[in-house]
C-alpha cells in the first residue's frame, strides 16, 4: 500500500557465529532490521540508543531490495516511530520495578500550529544493578539513559509534505556481570586467592582504569532525517536524507578479578550519511513498481587496547 511505502530507511540484522543478532540501520523515523545472511555489520553499538514512542512494528516477508536497500533477501523488521499529530495532546507513562528499584519514564506531546505540526518525545531509564560487587561495593550493572526526539511535519503544498526529525541519546552503564564460571586448574585462585568463582549474584572484580573500580560504558549518539514526499497524480516521489553519529568509550576489567592484571579500553565512533530518491507507481495497477537511487557514505573508527601490565596499585581495595 502507499502507506507502507512511506517513511522508510535501511538497516540489517544477521546472526553471528556466537549466536547473537547483529543490528544496524540507516537513520530514519522508521528503522528496518534486514534479515540477511552474512553482510558484516559496522555499527551495532548504535542500537544501544533507546527504542521508544513506537507507532507500530511491521514484519515484511520476502526480498525488499528495491524498497529497503540491499541485503534484504529474507525480509525486514520495520520499527516505525510516531509522527507529529494534528491535535494538541500527548501521554506520560511511568514504571517502577519493585525488586531492584529501577524506574522507567517516557512521554510525548503533539503541538499543532498553522505553520506545521510538532512532536517532542522523551525517554528516561534508571536501571539498578542486581549483582553485588564485593570489591567496589556497587550493585551492577547500573544503566542510566536519557533520550529526546523532536520532529516537525509541514504541508509544503496540497500534494507534498516535509518531515524533519532529530534524536539525541545519552547512555551510561556502570559495571557488568562477567564472572569466571569455573577454575578447574586453580589458576584464578593463584592469581587472586579467595576470589569468587561461579555465576551468581555476587562477584569480586576491580579495575584501576575507572574511578568507580567497575567497568564503565559511556555513549552519546545522534540521528537526524529530512524527508520530502510529493504526489504526482497517482505516483509518489520520496526524497530521504539521513545522518547518524555516535561516540562510545568502554573500560573493562578483563581478568574479572579484584587484582589488576588485565584491563581493556575501547574507543569507537561512527558517522553515516545516506540519501535516497524513490518513485512509486499507483497501487491499484496490474503491475506495481518502485524505482530509485541510493547513496551511502559511512566511516567507522575503532580501537581496543589491552593492558597486561601489573601495577603497584593492583591490590584488592577495602570497601
Amino acid at each position: 500500500s502507499a502507506a507502507a511505502r512511506r517513511h522508510v530507511c535501511g538497516g540489517h540484522a544477521r546472526l553471528g557465529d556466537d549466536g547473537n543478532w547483529r543490528l544496524r540501520h540507516h537513520p530514519e523515523c522508521r528503522r528496518h532490521f534486514r534479515l540477511s545472511g552474512g553482510e558484516p555489520e559496522r555499527a551495532r553499538r548504535e542500537f544501544q540508543a533507546a527504542l521508544f514512542d513506537v507507532e507500530r512494528i511491521e514484519v515484511i516477508k520476502g526480498s525488499q531490495t528495491t524498497l529497503l536497500g540491499k541485503n534484504t533477501s529474507l525480509g525486514a523488521i520495520s520499527i516505525i516511530s510516531r509522527r507529529p499529530g494534528d491535535e494538541l495532546g500527548g501521554y506520560v507513562q511511568g514504571d517502577y520495578e519493585l525488586e531492584y528499584g529501577s524506574t522507567y519514564l517516557n512521554g510525548a506531546l503533539d503541538i499543532p500550529s498553522g505553520l506545521g505540526n510538532y512532536r517532542i518525545a522523551v525517554n528516561s531509564v534508571v536501571e539498578e544493578g542486581y549483582v553485588d560487587n564485593a570489591a567496589t561495593g556497587n550493585e551492577v550493572p547500573k544503566r542510566e539513559q536519557s533520550t529526546v526526539r523532536t520532529s516537525a511535519l509541514y504541508d509544503v503544498t496540497a500534494n507534498s509534505d516535509l518531515l524533519l526529525s532529530y534524536q539525541y541519546d545519552d547512555l551510561s552503564i556502570l559495571g557488568d556481570t562477567f564472572q569466571p564460571d569455573t577454575d578447574s586448574t586453580g589458576f584464578l585462585d593463584r592469581m587472586d586467592p579467595g576470589t569468587d568463582i561461579g555465576i551468581d549474584q555476587d562477584k569480586n572484580s576491580w579495575t584501576s582504569y575507572t574511578a568507580s573500580g567497575d567497568a564503565e560504558d559511556d555513549q552519546d549518539s545522534q540521528r537526524a532525517i529530512v524527508q520530502y514526499q510529493h504526489a504526482w497524480g497517482e505516483y509518489q516521489f520520496t526524497s530521504l536524507s539521513g545522518w547518524t553519529w555516535y561516540d562510545n568509550k568502554r573500560y573493562v576489567d578483563s581478568d574479572f578479578l579484584a587484582v589488576d592484571y588485565v584491563n581493556t579500553a575501547y574507543d569507537s565512533g561512527n558517522e553515516q550519511y545516506s540519501q535516497e530518491f524513490r518513485i512509486a507507481s499507483p497501487t491499484d495497477a496490474r503491475i506495481e513498481y518502485i524505482a530509485g537511487l541510493f547513496f551511502l557514505d559511512a566511516s567507522l573508527n575503532y580501537s581496543a587496547i589491552t593492558d597486561l601490565r601489573r601495577r603497584a596499585t593492583d591490590v584488592r581495595p577495602t570497601v
